[in-house]
């Protein structure tokens, strides 16, 4: 997930939300599931992978 123009303290608040959201509809709906989140931030726009070349 990529939520762009969010800083680590916004990224932070949303993270546990969207897990009790998640595990609500699991549990509302019976589902075996499980998952983990992990969050990274980055300072810089991820414009250079756009400039990288291309090929292998």
């Amino acid at each position: 997930m990529l939520l762009p123009d969010t800083d680590f303290d916004a990224a932070r608040k949303f993270i546990p939300r969207l897990v009790e959201t998640l595990e609500n509809k699991m549990k509302k709906n019976d589902w075996p599931l499980t998952f983990s989140l992990g969050v990274v931030t980055f300072n810089e726009t991820l414009g250079r992978v756009d400039k990288a070349p291309h090929g292998s």
